[in-house]
Order: structure tokens, then C-alpha cells, then sequence
């Protein structure tokens, strides 16, 4: 393991693989997703009010929040772009979401298509249930 210190003076650990932790590109999600949020709420806010000046100002935030997000989007991307291993795990994660999905959309198949036999069957069995009973 090799310590050294980011570009915020934060201490961070690297792999002998050399990879950034996680915990590196968690902040930066963390953070995006946080900017992001926030700029969704001035905007709310901006809607939700009929003082001119409060809407100029929330717009102006809203505003000045989508440069802060383009800029952490870009920080994040670059970091991806510079952490091979990252791109691995995070290109991992995504194929394992899309086999969870693709699962999920077969057992739901396969559920309809029990529970169309299991009709089927009680109807069959119905009809010879009153066959016999005439």
C-alpha cells in the first residue's frame, strides 16, 4: 500500500495496483449528486414563489450551481479516465446490474408463463370434473 496526499490534502490510499480508492470517487459522486440536488430546489424554489426578486436570485444560484456541477461532472471524469481499475469495477457493477434486470425480467416471465399453465391445467381438470359428474 502507498500513501500520498490528493490535490486537497486529504490523505489517500493507493493499491500497489494503483488505483484510487473508492472512497475518492465516492466523494465526488457524493458531491455531484448533492450539487445536483440542490440545484433541483432552487429551481423549485424559483417556481414556488411570485416575488420577482426571490425568483431572479433563485434563478441566479440555479444558474451559478450548473457551472459547480459541470465542473465536479468533469473532476469525476477525469479521475475515471485516469483510474483504469476504477473504470473496471464501475463497467463490473454496471454489467451486474444489467444481468440483475435481465433476471428480474425472466422470473417474470416464467412466472406468467407457470401461472398460465397453472390456469390452464385447472380449466382442463374442471372440464373433466363436470365431464364425469354428467
Amino acid at each position: 500500500m502507498k500513501i500520498h496526499k490528493d490535490y486537497n490534502s486529504n490523505l489517500d490510499i493507493k493499491n500497489l495496483g494503483g488505483g484510487l480508492s473508492m472512497t475518492t470517487m465516492s466523494k465526488l459522486e457524493e458531491a455531484l449528486t448533492s450539487a445536483k440536488g440542490l440545484q433541483s430546489q432552487l429551481k423549485t424554489f424559483s417556481l414556488d414563489t411570485e416575488d420577482q426578486q426571490a425568483q431572479q436570485m433563485f434563478n441566479q444560484l440555479s444558474t451559478n450551481l450548473e457551472n459547480t456541477v459541470q465542473m465536479l461532472q468533469s473532476r469525476k471524469d477525469f479521475v475515471a479516465s485516469e483510474e483504469p481499475q476504477y473504470l473496471q469495477q464501475s463497467m463490473g457493477m454496471q454489467n451486474q446490474q444489467q444481468k440483475q434486470q435481465q433476471n428480474q425480467q425472466q422470473n417474470k416471465q416464467n412466472n406468467a408463463s407457470n401461472l398460465t399453465n397453472t390456469i390452464s391445467s385447472n380449466i382442463n381438470n374442471n372440464k373433466k370434473n363436470n365431464n364425469t359428474m354428467k
